[in-house]
């Protein structure tokens, strides 16, 4: 049986936020950890500190009685070399993005496990063949299979999580409890219990969801691991998106704050949904690179500058009402976010961003003509765009393509109406840009976005409530100054629209001079 008591714990930091030591007090027990800072820098270890706990990039090289890390050029996690195991070693291994695919323990040089990870599946293979894959199901819910001898049979895991995402009691497909974890506030474990041994020890996604790794004790959270006893990232942020201190987890407010790439601190809102607000007018780490979208500076730049010239009150009301839904690259192998802003009851921008195939899908942008507010599509999605690739550390990173999705707009359906009526795909690009709600408003953004539309596609096949139309993209040059007010969306066809091929024939041949 097992005794439960309060406890009380103090936490004290130096004018760097960070933490230099901590008191436990409980009726049983009484401990106090000391952390040594770098008198020059915000670099932390357990012991008093040399030359070489760090390598030039500021990367921890070792964790006291855990074993010694390498790393690679890129700021990954090469290898954990084992103190308490000899000659063991795990390695980790990584995709062109960064992410972690595989890990492998080898003691003498001969493999002993080995675990490969999937878009929504894990498979972990030990010495003895005994293979385990865990299929992730949405968000909390893993169903583990096992192929061996025992004949072990299938488990499916349904975990119940915190306001902080973290996996805090787990049942089985007919409500039983296999274990219950209580964390500290920065991720150690409070107390675990379980139904067996084994249960407790299959549990791997912990605080804020995110994997535990066995033979370090250090949760990985895409772009960097967290030492929770440390209270600390063991890898700097090199861009300092989060703050000045570059190892400091979520500002010290680990009960406000989670983390879900390692990138920045963002503020989860619903218990059910990944629902974070975030501050997209700060420096973001650019991490993630992908060919299907556009690496276009100057055009992310000058975005920024457009975002940053809105008017107060326009900003506050994005500030105050837009929010953030994750999900994660770890859990269904692509990076969707989804941003909604509602300035009011009856007002709603409502879009998702597929950073995998580099879609941008408008779903719900529409404004009440009786709104105090004068705030347009194309400003509240340039912000909302902002703010999803400071989450995804997409800088520098545009979209391919743009989705009108379930289109019930009228101007809209009648151009759709006429092209299928006549097929006259010339015809239906200048009606839908020019002449349609969602077209001018598709062209406005794509022009702020500096990226030109370059052709549309009909799609009537979607599951959806209408029909949707793809807008392909290209980067445009040169570039409008981010000064350079937009014009009136009625005047939008006439500045912007490409002109036809017979328009720019005839104009050269108005320019010729007959010999």
């Amino acid at each position: 049986m097992i005794s439960l008591e309060s406890y009380h714990q103090t936490y004290t930091y130096d004018t760097g936020n960070n933490l230099t030591s901590l008191s436990h007090q409980a009726n049983s027990s009484a401990w106090q950890q000391t952390i040594a800072i770098h008198p020059n820098n915000n670099r932390g270890t357990e012991t008093q500190q040399s030359a070489s706990d760090f390598d030039a990039n500021g990367n921890l090289l070792g964790l006291n009685n855990i074993g010694n890390l390498e790393w690679h050029y890129n700021n990954t996690l090469n290898k954990l070399i084992k103190a308490d195991k000899t000659n063991t070693t795990e390695y980790c291994v990584y995709d062109y993005q960064g992410r972690r695919i595989r890990t492998v323990i080898e003691t003498n040089n001969q493999a002993q496990s080995q675990r490969d990870y999937l878009p929504s599946l894990d498979i972990s293979t030990k010495q003895a063949k005994q293979q385990t894959s865990t299929l992730h199901i949405g968000t909390h819910i893993l169903s583990e299979s096992s192929k061996d001898n025992t004949q072990i049979p299938n488990q499916t895991r349904y975990q119940l999580n915190s306001h902080l995402q973290s996996n805090t009691l787990e049942l089985d497909d007919k409500a039983q409890t296999l274990s219950y974890e209580h964390y500290y506030p920065y991720g150690g474990t409070a107390i675990i219990a379980g139904k067996d041994k084994t249960q407790v020890q299959q549990k791997r996604y912990r605080y804020t969801g995110k994997e535990r790794d066995d033979s370090s004790g250090l949760s990985y959270y895409s772009a960097r691991y967290l030492a929770p006893w440390l209270a600390k990232w063991i890898s700097p942020d090199s861009q300092g998106a989060d703050g000045l201190n570059l190892y400091v987890y979520v500002g010290n407010n680990p009960l406000k704050y989670i983390d879900p790439t390692g990138r920045v601190k963002v503020v989860p809102f619903d218990m059910d949904l990944e629902d974070y607000e975030i501050d997209i007018l700060s420096p973001i780490e650019g991490t993630y690179q992908n060919n299907n979208l556009f690496y276009f500076p100057k055009s992310y730049e000058r975005l920024e500058k457009i975002v940053q010239t809105y008017p107060a009150n326009k900003l506050d009301i994005l500030n105050d009402t837009t929010k953030f839904i994750i999900e994660s690259e770890d859990s269904k192998g692509a990076l969707r976010i989804k941003a909604r802003s509602f300035p009011s009851s009856t007002s709603d921008f409502q879009n998702i961003m597929d950073f995998t195939t580099g879609q941008l899908t408008f779903k719900s942008n529409f404004r009440d003509k009786n709104c105090t507010s004068d705030l347009n599509a194309t400003e509240a999605i340039s912000y909302q765009y902002l703010g999803m690739t400071k989450i995804a550390g997409a800088l520098n990173m545009l979209p391919k393509t743009f989705l009108r999705e379930g289109i019930v707009n009228s101007s809209t359906q009648k151009a759709i109406k006429i092209y299928q009526t006549d097929g006259n795909y010339p015809g239906f690009y200048r009606n839908f840009v020019g002449h349609s709600d969602n077209g001018r408003s598709s062209l406005r953004l794509a022009n702020t976005f500096s990226l030109k539309i370059v052709s549309i596609k009909l799609d009537d096949t979607r599951i959806s409530a209408g029909d949707s139309i793809f807008l392909y993209l290209k980067p445009k040059m040169p570039l409008i100054s981010a000064e350079k007010p937009l014009p009136p969306r009625g005047d939008m066809q006439d500045c912007f629209t490409p002109d036809s091929r017979l328009s720019r024939i005839r104009r050269q041949t108005n320019r010729c001079t007959i010999l």
